[in-house]
Order: C-alpha cells, then sequence, then structure tokens
C-alpha cells in the first residue's frame, strides 16, 4: 500500500516586502514609507506574468483577499498626510477572491467592510476573478473610521458592516469589473454574461458566504462550523480537504495534490465554484459515503480512482 500523499504541495509562494511587514501604527492605521505591495517570490507559481493587481487608496486599512480554494492575501495602506493612503494588492489570475478592508485594526474603533460591485444587470456581486495581468484600480475607497461613524450600517455594532458597501455608489471609487476580463474573451466582466466567472444564486451554496448576506463567513457572526468540521479560519471550507490556507497565514497558500495544472483549483472542478464538480451535496467532500476526503472506490489514499493505473491524468 502507498504512503498517504502530503494534502498540499507548496502554492502560490508569498513574501511580503520588509516595509510592509514592519508596519507602524498611526492613528488611522496604515504603514509607512513607500507605497505597500505584496510581493510573491520569484519561485511562486503565480509569477508576475500570470498575476493580477488591484490598486486603489483608503483611509488606512488592512486589505484583505479571501480566495475561493482558501488561499489568503493581504497588505497594509500606506500611511500619508492627505488620509488617501495607496495600496497595491497582488493577486493570482484565474481565481476568485472576496475582498475585505478593515480600518483601525484591533483597537476599539475597529471596523470591517466587505466590499461589493454591481454587474450591467444591477446584481450585487462580491466575488473578484480577474485575468491575466488585469491591473484594477477601486479609486478611493471612504472607509467608515470608526463605530460611531459605521452606527447606521452596523445595527449590531459588533464592527462588522451588516452588508457589503457598493462602490458603484461611491463617487471617487471604480467598479473593477469595469476593467476585468477574466476569461479573456475582450468583453470586460461587468458585460459578460458570465461576470467574471461562477455565480453564487440564491439556490446555489457558497462555501465562502453561506446565507448569502455579501459578508465572508470568516467575518460573518451568523457562520458557525458544523460539528466534527475542522475549519479554523470559519472560512466554509474544510481544512486540509478543500483549504489551501487553513490558518490564513501570509505566504503559507498551498497547493492541493489534485490541482496538476496548477491553477488553485481541484482539477475535478472545472466550474471553479471552490468544490468537487462531484459534490453535489456541496459539503466539501466527494460524494462518498464515509467521508473521508475520498472517492469510495480509493483503496490507497493517493487520490486516484483504482481504475487510474498510472494516474497520470
Amino acid at each position: 500500500m502507498k504512503a498517504q500523499s502530503k494534502a498540499y504541495k507548496t502554492l502560490f509562494a508569498l513574501s511580503l516586502l520588509s516595509s510592509a511587514l514592519m508596519l507602524s501604527a498611526c492613528g488611522s492605521g496604515g504603514s509607512s514609507g513607500s507605497t505597500s505591495e505584496n510581493t510573491e517570490s520569484s519561485h511562486s507559481p503565480s509569477t508576475m506574468s500570470t498575476a493580477a493587481s488591484i490598486t486603489g487608496t483608503v483611509p488606512g486599512t488592512l486589505i484583505e483577499a479571501f480566495g475561493d480554494n482558501g488561499s489568503y492575501y493581504a497588505v497594509e495602506s500606506t500611511h500619508t498626510e492627505d488620509g488617501r493612503h495607496p495600496f497595491t494588492l497582488n493577486l493570482p489570475a484565474g481565481v476568485g477572491y472576496r475582498l475585505v478592508m478593515t480600518t483601525n485594526k484591533g483597537t476599539a474603533d475597529e471596523v470591517v467592510t466587505p466590499i461589493g460591485f454591481r454587474d450591467n444587470t444591477g446584481t450585487l456581486r462580491t466575488r473578484l476573478m480577474m485575468g491575466v495581468n488585469n491591473q484594477v484600480s477601486l479609486g478611493h475607497i471612504p472607509l467608515p473610521m470608526s463605530r460611531a461613524e459605521s452606527a447606521n450600517l452596523d445595527q449590531d455594532q459588533d464592527g462588522v458592516l451588516d452588508a457589503p458597501i457598493v462602490l458603484d455608489d461611491y463617487s471617487e471609487a471604480i467598479n473593477p469589473l469595469l476593467h476585468t476580463d477574466a476569461d479573456s474573451d475582450g468583453i470586460e466582466d461587468y458585460n459578460d454574461l458570465d461576470h467574471g466567472g461562477y455565480q453564487y444564486t440564491g439556490q446555489t451554496q457558497d462555501p465562502a458566504d453561506h446565507d448569502h448576506d455579501g459578508i465572508h463567513n470568516h467575518y460573518d457572526k451568523d457562520y458557525s462550523v458544523s460539528a466534527g468540521v475542522k475549519d479554523d479560519d470559519r472560512d466554509g471550507l474544510i481544512d486540509d480537504v478543500n483549504d489551501s490556507n487553513p490558518s490564513n497565514i501570509i505566504g503559507a497558500n498551498r497547493y492541493f495534490d489534485d490541482d496538476k495544472d496548477r491553477n488553485g483549483y481541484h482539477d475535478d472542478d472545472l466550474d471553479k465554484d471552490g468544490h468537487h464538480d462531484d459534490d453535489k451535496d456541496r459539503d466539501g467532500y466527494h460524494d462518498d459515503l464515509d467521508k473521508d476526503g475520498r472517492h469510495d472506490s480509493e483503496q490507497d489514499h493517493d487520490t486516484d480512482h483504482e481504475d487510474k493505473q498510472d494516474h497520470d491524468d
């Protein structure tokens, strides 16, 4: 019997610039010095030629991106005297991400703001997938800076806005779908029929947003981890099964064993929704009776069906 393969292989190795790691505290948050930017290792499979970037200005903020596959990226904005703190967040192309921005992180005035935007039908979207080398500016986002300022948007005063702020509603902010083309078909995702990849409807369970309220599970107090399920970062993805970074540690994103094309998704997740295509009940597992994360036909736990002798596809 073969030894069980490792759950993951190194994915999207990420190294922040030392200036981004050595963050200095200030009244409105953010680092000081040159523009904050998260950078990828030269050994990362997601090289800069296939990466995409998001830029913008905010009033002193932690910017986080939560991936369909559990990958995690974050960067702090750079402090400036005018209150418009710039940031650059580099992300792999072809993976869906949810953006969350936090002001006054770690203080009594911490405010967590999920980010949303509309497509050409007026439908609110929170999942953003970018194409190769897409460079997207979000413009200036006037985030709330205190619990008092966000009171009307946070009825229970838990520090997390009750709904995403919609970039379209702010004159200086920019809808990213106007400048992304996830499938490289020449149609910007704002007008493209798929609007940048798989879309979760009210009838389809979204692994990252269990109640379709636009709040990522990690920050949604209504989300609870099912009994017997290991989900340390509370993102809705099962650790060691379909979460490539179970602890949300910067630089610790990893490949799944069954991601041979290194696109960030399981090879049998052709629609890139974050679930195996044979996971009809969308519980994170292949539809197997014992829920060990492997097809019932597997005897040696090597992630290949037993009728695949060469295990090469």
